[in-house]
């Protein structure tokens, strides 16, 4: 019986570290492919990738200092005498504390991977370009040529059979990409499908993450008021300008909403014009300058805006103020597009005038404070990064120029 027993432990002693290395090591690919939304179960993953990338987190300080930590443990065991109810439970501890060890392992797989993934993101992973297999007419190998030509592929990993690269967008490399699934005889089998237009566009990191609804408050128009008072030196700059009473609202008009030439389904709206460049603010909230020449007028708003999984906020639409509606259809009965970046109070009774004017200090802190852009309740609005409703988007319609 305890040749039995024996055997069986030295059978368990002897897998057990392999099955370690190899549950390291796809937990790893599990999460890193993941941030890309790519299903590993779904991937033919060799067992030599495995066991390679096993050590990606077994060679993190929590690791370390854990693995230190048990050997001391086993090694007092060992040394000390112990009374016998401490060493019959020690099956039991031992159990307990493999499986303490495999959730650190997999807390530093999760870290390890999204580590490596903004290295992608951030375009500071290897520059990898396949040749193709397929003509360029198509549309998804005419894409990725033009990706090859402006350098902004990266790869993700390179698997046995196939290859997963990343084009990184034009205007928000950090933010948007598509991603080309390559086979070894050259050809692109798929792209990531975001939905929206054709183009498949993904968000860092994922697409399924949703804006969804959390608080409307005052606040910020009460802020202004408190830190605007009437007959400030910030007030005269302005002649429109009037301190914003507690009970109103703000409204910023912009133009759009556009999506810019040869970006990956980027849709936002223009806040400034100067000179032939235009300041763009993606529905995202990250705002850029851009040459008026990119920009490609569309019907699709910040609903068909990928969102950022990690700048997802949460709103509520039913606590958005009732006379932002009534005051953004006041605002278009009566402006022009030279007004583009203005502010408006939008006062109780639904009416609303303007309080700054596009280079008044109100108007670009407003604009700053905007972190996304959603629809909400038919009222297009601006979020800060907490979801508090910062003002509402009063938009101006595409023209061609």
């Amino acid at each position: 019986m305890n040749t039995v027993r024996t055997a069986l432990y030295e059978a368990i002693a002897a897998a057990l570290p392999i099955a370690i290395i190899y549950f390291a090591g796809w937990a790893y690919l599990v999460k890193y492919l993941a941030e890309f939304g790519i299903d590993a179960t779904q991937v033919s993953i060799a067992l030599s990738t495995v066991l390679a990338y096993a050590f990606v987190p077994l060679k993190s300080g929590g690791v370390i200092m854990y693995c230190a930590v048990a050997l001391f443990v086993i090694g007092y065991l060992v040394t000390t005498r112990v009374h016998k109810t401490v060493k019959r439970l020690s099956f039991i501890f031992a159990i307990v504390g493999l499986a303490l060890f495999l959730f650190v392992i997999d807390d530093a797989a999760a870290r390890a991977a999204a580590k490596m993934a903004k290295h992608v993101w951030n375009g500071q992973k290897s520059i990898s370009i396949p040749v193709l297999n397929q003509p360029a007419t198509n549309d998804a190998a005419s894409i990725f040529q033009t990706c090859s030509k402006e350098r902004r592929l990266r790869q993700i990993i390179g698997l046995t059979d196939e290859m997963y690269v990343l084009c990184r967008d034009a205007y928000f490399p950090c933010s948007y990409a598509l991603m080309f699934a390559i086979n070894k005889e050259g050809r692109i089998i798929y792209l990531l499908n975001g939905g929206g237009d054709w183009s498949m566009r993904i968000a860092r990191t994922s697409l399924l993450a949703m804006i969804t609804v959390g608080l409307a408050v005052d606040a910020f128009a009460q802020q202004q008021q408190q830190a605007t008072p009437q007959g400030s030196e910030l007030g005269q700059q302005d002649p429109g300008f009037q301190s914003i009473p507690v009970w109103s609202e703000t409204l910023l008009l912009v133009e759009g909403p556009y999506k810019l030439k040869g970006s990956f389904g980027v849709f936002g709206y223009v806040i400034a014009r100067n000179a032939g460049k235009v300041t763009f603010k993606s529905c995202n909230a990250e705002t850029i300058e851009v040459d008026e020449s990119v920009l490609e007028m569309t019907r699709d708003g910040c609903e068909y805006q990928a969102p950022e999984k990690d700048n997802a906020i949460t709103v509520a639409c039913a606590d958005l103020p009732p006379a932002w509606g009534k005051a953004a259809s006041d605002v278009l009965a009566n402006v022009t597009s030279d007004k583009i970046g203005s502010v408006y109070a939008a006062t109780s009774d639904g009416k609303a005038e303007r309080i700054a004017s596009p280079d008044n200090y109100l108007a670009m802190a407003t604009i700053d404070e905007v972190k996304a852009i959603q629809p909400c309740g038919g009222v297009l609005t601006g979020f800060s990064g907490t979801g508090v409703p910062v003002t509402g988007i009063v938009a101006v319609e595409p023209t061609e120029r």
